[in-house]
């Protein structure tokens, strides 16, 4: 019905005419922009251009992307995620036990990272895009890698559209590949690059 972005918008509203109503007051609305402009909108897209797009960016990817620890169609190969080696015998590695570590940055280490962005010209999302995707490679033993990433879905070019309530959000697939000596900058360049042109297709269905 709706995604994170609304939830601001919805309790705004609810408690903007929650307390209206408290002082006897006729609650005041915005005006709103009809979900409906957005169907319209998503009815001229060219779908047969995002096809043939997203097939190029995924041309040549066959393999999966997977995490130490997921379910495989073959059980004879463990990725070591201490060592990012590959073993070919399961009963050669112990059992994988994942865990969840929470990290809090103190603000040396998130200047910096905003510092980095900033220096190469790139997101934080692109950089921690990049980061991902090296990790990634490490844990496949594979230098092309693809994830999933979810975007907001909002075409700038709706009027309004920060305003609606409904579904906007979409996941699409992010390839990160690392050609011979290349380095993390270059790495993210790339990256970046990749996601100014996905933007233009970013509402095709993941299906």
């Amino acid at each position: 019905v709706m995604d994170g972005w609304c939830l601001s918008l919805v309790t705004g509203e609810v408690f903007g005419t929650y307390f209206a109503l408290l002082e006897q007051k006729q609650p005041e609305f915005a005006p709103i922009t009809p979900y409906g402009q957005y169907i319209e909108w998503l009815g001229r897209q060219d779908e047969r251009a995002a096809k043939e797009y997203w097939s190029s960016y995924l041309a040549g990817f066959e393999q999966q992307t997977l995490l130490p620890g997921s379910d495989t169609s073959s059980k004879d190969q463990v990725v070591d995620s201490r060592d990012h080696t590959v073993s070919n015998t399961a009963s050669e590695t112990s059992e994988y036990v994942s865990e969840k570590i929470t990290v809090d940055l103190n603000s040396t280490r998130s200047e910096a990272i905003h510092r980095i962005a900033k220096q190469q010209q790139v997101t934080i999302n692109t950089l921690m895009q990049s980061v991902w995707g090296l990790i990634l490679q490490k844990y496949n033993n594979n230098e092309d890698v693809v994830f999933g990433s979810v975007v907001s879905g909002r075409p700038t070019d709706i009027v309004g559209v920060e305003h609606m309530i409904g579904l906007f959000i979409n996941t699409i697939p992010v390839r990160i590949q690392s050609e011979q000596n290349a380095t993390f900058v270059d790495i993210m360049r790339k990256t970046q690059e990749q996601a100014l042109a996905s933007g233009a297709y970013d509402s095709f269905p993941l299906y």
